[in-house]
């Protein structure tokens, strides 16, 4: 909108014979001009008029003369006021249009920014958030607003003093930009956050509170570790593979010479029980190898359509021969419409042999585990669950990474294979705590890439059936 005042409308006589804008110099000239215009007209009618009235019939035009003019200036002055009160108008009113689009316009986009903008006051107290805040914590602008900020703040004393020199340095009239720290949503999660921090001041330079650009990174965060996980797990890829050729070879020599050197008649118990432990770690340490091999690198997936609960039936068949399933017993709940997947069997095989293994060492080999599949928006949830002493606290974040482990014949790459061959398959894995006692690991297959399988599946069938 133009800054200019929105004049008022006039018509063309008018124009030509009064100013279609009145300012203060109008009052200054108009009418000392009318003044003397008066004077001059009342000076030629005198001249003209007094020398034929009488005394008194002159004393009445004095008067009436100065009546005239008096009246005559108010009325012009009286005019020019209103017009001036009517510019005034407008152009306050245009100003206000202008502020108002201004602070609408301001509004929209502090309302509809990509990033969270939170303003406090001097007590850190929120004032306001946008919607994107809104996203980004979970509350909405009325819940949030006169809450103090550290209720975004996690059960950490680091960042709880972290956000108090923050707080110290707004004050000061320091700005902080592009502060990364950690941050609390309304469901309790936490996030990773980059937050911009600017003092608000007042006319007189007083701080009256501060804003924050807040922006969640966590995606990035998580990409950018994934990215040096991959790259590490790809150093460690070749290492492996250079680890594996020496040490194999030599591994199985030793192995073989061992049960030579121990099937001799002279053995006694103590020289047999020494040779069974040699060949026992030879055999862990060649498992370890292999382990670390397939962890660095997979292999890739071939995918065949795949009914899932015969595979389950077939994975705990092959489990149940292993020693340490011998007092763990394995229930099944499966889901009457499991749809076809489009997986990769022998390794999916290998993700349900390692929990059920998992399971069984975790509860010493003495109690239960129930398997169980459902259906749920558009995914295939399995869920294992068992009856042992649960997940340490904090566990469940690191269950999941290379050589973390809790047993000390453990290798600790288990887990991490389960893990990278559920995402190969486009899925994801996580465990946690049961309510009803004991470890869950939940899996989540997609069934987008079966669509089209269990379409030619049930066309296929209606065929059969002379439909």
């Amino acid at each position: 909108m133009s800054s200019s005042p929105v004049r008022p409308s006039a018509s063309p006589a008018k124009k030509a014979r009064f100013p279609e804008v009145v300012g203060l110099q109008h009052f200054i000239v108009l009418p000392a001009l009318a003044m003397g215009a008066a004077i001059a007209l009342s000076r030629l009618a005198q001249a003209v008029l007094l020398p034929r009235l009488s005394p008194v019939a002159s004393q009445i035009f004095n008067v009436s003369r100065a009546i005239v003019i008096t009246v005559a200036m108010a009325s012009l002055i009286g005019w020019l006021v209103v017009r001036y009160r009517r510019r005034f108008e407008l152009e306050l009113q245009a100003r206000h249009e202008e502020l108002k689009e201004a602070r609408d316009f301001l509004s929209s986009i502090i309302r509809d920014s990509a990033e969270g903008i939170v303003t406090l006051d001097v007590d850190d107290r929120i004032t306001s958030w946008n919607r994107a805040a809104e996203g980004i914590f979970g509350w909405t602008a009325g819940e949030a607003r006169g809450m103090s900020v550290n209720r975004l703040l996690p059960d950490d004393p680091r960042i709880v003093e972290d956000r108090r020199l923050i707080g110290e340095r707004l004050r000061g009239g320091e700005t902080v930009l592009e502060h990364y720290t950690t941050r609390r949503r309304k469901d309790g999660k936490s996030i990773y956050v980059r937050i911009s921090w600017s003092p608000l001041l007042d006319a007189s330079g007083t701080p009256v509170g501060s804003v924050g650009i807040v922006l969640d990174v966590t995606a990035q965060r998580e990409m950018r570790e994934r990215l040096v996980e991959q790259e590490r797990l790809a150093a460690v890829g070749e290492m492996a593979a250079h680890v594996a050729h020496e040490i194999r070879n030599p591994l199985a020599g030793i192995r073989a010479a061992c049960q030579v050197l121990f099937m001799s008649k002279e053995r006694t118990g103590k020289v047999k029980e020494i040779g069974d432990e040699v060949v026992h770690q030879v055999d862990r340490l060649n498992q370890t190898v292999s382990e670390l091999l397939q962890f660095a690198v997979p292999r890739k997936l071939e995918t065949a359509p795949t009914d899932l609960i015969a595979l389950i039936d077939r994975v705990i068949s092959i489990f149940g021969e292993h020693p340490a399933s011998r007092k763990v017993s394995v229930k099944q709940v499966m889901a009457s419409e499991i749809p076809l997947l489009k997986v990769d069997p022998g390794q999916l095989e290998q993700v349900f042999y390692n929990l059920l293994l998992n399971a069984a060492q975790a509860m010493d080999s003495q109690g239960s585990v129930v398997i169980s599949t459902e259906l749920s928006d558009r995914q295939v949830l399995i869920r294992v669950r068992d009856t042992g002493p649960g997940l340490r606290p904090g566990a469940d974040e690191k269950l999941f990474k290379p050589f973390y482990t809790t047993r000390t014949d453990g290798t600790g790459l288990g887990l991490p294979i389960v893990r990278k061959i559920v995402v190969a398959h486009g899925g994801a894995v996580t465990a946690s705590n049961s309510a009803a006692g004991g470890a869950e690991f939940v899996i989540r297959l997609p069934l987008e890439s079966s669509q089209d399988l269990n379409s030619a599946r049930a066309l296929a069938t209606g065929l059969d059936d002379g439909h």
